[in-house]
């Protein structure tokens, strides 16, 4: 079917052709009309049938019905010649129809290029115009007119041929300038066919107008060939669009120099015309290049002008995108430093400056409870299970936290890695304060399931109370602190809001704190030793020992008071090696000096042994001072679960396996475990005071204690029980076939010099 309607044009076509080059009128009058409606029809369906934009479709409306006009007055041409022979070129209407077409051609142009217009330069446009319209009235001047001013006249006779040739003037300089002002932009091949379409028309018309003012237009001839050649140009976009043809053909103002130099190549072509057709055209063309002058100096300025405009935009567009991206990235690191990565709670930095305010805002007006509530188990979980179970723990724990957060409409936020607060506003008394602690605790304080495991979830909590407690934000966190550290020390789980008595202990821990950081050890440590002996006869076997500090100032500070504090500030590890040190090297002074190997029980921390220089700077000092590794007992006491500190057991063994003796101090309290009898190289247990103090009235005591040595005997790890005040204390542990003993009773600890004067001479 396709190629039947082809080869029908394409007949069409040649027809007309031959029509045009035979001059045969009744051939041309019959195929015009039929080949102007076909392209009618074409421009209609693409241009305004097929086109999406309201514009555009307005736009080719008025394309579509110049066509057309020109089709009616074809027909009605056709008629007048081939029916009632009669001269249609005496008919007004029929030649007024035909200029009707310019008219709405030019609408139609001005129409579609509206989009374009916005975008462009006014002045530039303008002079455009100016340099286009004057190039097209010198030409019609010079060739039309012939440099006669009543030739020119005579065109003012015919209103309407005057109106189409002014319509033609704007139509070849509109579409010349929208041609030349696309250059960075691409655009379809049916807008390049249009615009050529409408080019051709404009010049057969000139030319038609040409030969009617010089009565030399043949109907049918080549001339009209240029009018179907127009729109069958037309036709040919119309379909294109229609097809809705992808191809862009690329106009940018590099690549092409018609591009950058159109206005200037019509303006030398009129140049070249005049000269080549009529000669020496001195005025003319002084008046030309004056123009073309003027307008190059104006248009320089103008894209001087434009440029700068340009610049200034696209620095105003860079400066905005900066700003933007300043402000998104400000955005994204007020995020991160207000919210906690893990928890998605607000950040400890957000929440100390929501404090702030609030203290600020309320000014006593009203009180606040601070919650400091801190999650026991998370650096245990961390330890045996990884980062990513640890993590899903906490946020487990976090998600029951937000949800009574929720519920009470109080402030919650983290403030550390397994630390949070919570301010509750308004006027609650203690007692409610402590209840909605106890509720935080019930519910978060359960068996959680993460990554197969069954994980026991604790908590503490300390209670501060503004304005009561402390003014400040600084200082109410301070309170809050200290109270929950001293419900840590009661034991799990536990609620203890903070009091005048909480204060004074935290001040007195603070002065120590502060001269530990500028204590030297050997000026104000030393250690003294207790004896240990044989509780079948009470001779010494061995010592412990045990550090002292009397400080510059003369005051004596018990270690149950400095050591802990040793221990949360990390400082239990240098002074750990100089106990190490100092006990080593006393032990080889007595065994040089009294010729006796007497052995040396060192308490070692655990976070000495965390320490990954630990099993190095031992063996260091072992070998510094010669001493066999035997001679040495390193205590650990047991505070700690062993067996969920795999780093730790490591170490253990590593000790043992260089020969060391190791003890297990304080056996009976804390975390008592059968584990650490089957599954540690320990030498000896020490049995805590608490079970020796009662024993000799309390069975249970007793019961207890006589379990523990016939299961150490079963495994051939020595007993030593230490506390022992009493005489009756001592007989009672020979019964129980206990090997070795350290207390009161025997010594108290004493300095070198006592032990040497008492002990070993």
């Amino acid at each position: 079917m396709k190629k039947a309607i082809v080869v029908f044009y394409g007949l069409l076509y040649i027809l007309y052709a031959i029509a045009l080059l035979k001059t045969n009128v009744r051939i041309g009058d019959i195929v015009s009309p039929i080949l102007t409606f076909l392209a009618f029809f074409y421009i209609l369906k693409g241009f305004f049938l097929a086109e999406t934009s309201k514009i555009q479709k307005v736009a080719g409306c008025f394309l579509a019905l110049s066509v057309f006009l020109w089709f009616l007055c074809d027909a009605a041409w056709g008629i007048s010649t081939l029916i009632f022979h009669m001269n249609p070129q005496n008919s007004t209407v029929i030649t007024y129809g035909y200029s009707i077409t310019n008219l709405f051609l030019l609408v139609s142009f001005i129409i579609s290029g509206y989009q374009e217009i916005k975008h462009w330069n006014k002045m530039q446009v303008f002079l455009d115009t100016l340099l286009i319209s004057v190039s097209i009235m010198v030409l019609v001047w010079v060739f039309v007119f012939e440099q006669d001013v009543q030739k020119a006249n005579i065109i003012k006779q015919n209103i309407v041929a005057m109106l189409s040739m002014m319509a033609d003037a704007f139509l070849f300089a509109w579409t010349n300038i929208w041609f030349f002002s696309i250059r960075k932009n691409k655009i379809l091949l049916s807008a390049y066919l249009s615009v050529l379409g409408v080019a051709v028309f404009v010049i057969t018309d000139f030319i038609y107008y040409y030969q009617i003012f010089y009565y030399s237009y043949e109907p049918n001839s080549l001339l009209d060939g240029g009018y179907m050649l127009a729109f069958t140009l037309l036709a040919i976009a119309g379909l294109l669009k229609t097809k809705k043809q992808k191809e862009m053909v690329h106009n940018t103002m590099e690549d092409n120099v018609m591009g950058k130099h159109g206005k200037e190549i019509i303006f030398l072509a009129v140049l070249v015309i005049m000269v080549l057709f009529r000669g020496d055209q001195i005025q003319y063309l002084f008046f030309m290049i004056t123009l073309f002058l003027l307008y190059y100096v104006f248009k320089n300025y103008i894209q001087a002008n434009e440029f700068n405009r340009e610049l200034l935009q696209k620095e105003k567009e860079y400066v905005e995108e900066l700003e933007a991206q300043v402000e998104e990235r400000t955005e994204a690191i007020v995020k991160a430093l207000n919210t906690d990565i893990v928890t998605e709670l607000y950040s400890r930095y957000y929440f100390e400056e929501y404090l702030e305010k609030v203290c600020e805002a309320e000014e006593g007006k009203h009180s606040i409870q601070l919650f400091y509530i801190e999650q026991n188990k998370y650096r245990s979980i961390l330890a045996m299970y990884g980062k990513y179970a640890a993590e899903a723990f906490l946020k487990e724990v976090v998600r029951r936290m937000k949800k009574i957060a929720l519920e009470k409409g109080v402030f919650l936020a983290s403030y550390g890695e397994n630390s949070f607060m919570m301010v509750v506003k308004g006027n609650y008394t203690y007692e409610e304060g402590l209840h909605l602690a106890d509720y935080i605790i019930h519910t978060c304080s359960d068996t959680y399931t993460i990554a197969n495991h069954d994980i026991v979830g604790t908590l503490n909590i300390g209670i501060s109370y503004y304005p009561f407690d402390a003014k400040t934000a600084e200082n109410l966190i301070k309170c809050a602190d200290s109270a929950m550290v001293h419900a840590k020390k009661i034991g799990f789980n536990r609620v203890l809001q903070y009091n005048t008595k909480i204060g004074k202990e935290e001040d007195y821990k603070n002065q120590i704190e502060m001269k530990l950081k500028s204590v030297k050890f050997d000026e104000e440590f030393q250690l003294f030793y207790q004896p240990q002996v044989f509780c079948d006869n009470g001779t010494i076997f061995g010592v412990e020992a045990l550090i002292r500090w009397k400080s510059k100032d003369g005051t004596y500070i018990p270690p149950s008071e400095f050591i802990p504090i040793t221990e949360e500030t990390g400082l239990i590890v240098p002074l750990g090696y100089w106990i190490l040190e100092q006990g080593i090297m006393q032990a080889v002074r007595w065994e040089k000096e009294y010729a006796k190997k007497i052995k040396m029980a060192i308490n070692v921390s655990v976070k000495q042994l965390e320490d990954p220089a630990f099993i190095s700077n031992l063996r260091n000092i072992l070998q510094k001072y010669q001493i066999e590794a035997e001679n040495i007992e390193l205590e650990i006491t047991e505070n700690v679960q062993l067996e969920e500190n795999g780093g730790v057991l490591d170490i253990i063994h590593q000790i043992s396996d260089m020969g060391l003796s190791i003890a297990i101090d304080d056996f009976g309290t804390g975390y008592s475990s059968l584990y650490y009898l089957k599954n540690l190289p320990i030498n000896r247990l020490k049995i805590a005071k608490q079970l020796i103090d009662n024993m000799e009235v309390d069975s249970y005591d007793y019961t207890i204690i006589k379990m523990v040595i016939q299961i150490a005997n079963a495994r051939g790890i020595k007993v030593i029980a230490e506390g022992v005040e009493t005489k009756e204390q001592w007989n009672c542990l020979k019964e129980l076939k206990c090997d070795e003993i350290q207390g009161y009773y025997f010594a108290r600890p004493m300095p070198v010099t006592d032990i040497e004067k008492n002990w070993l001479q």
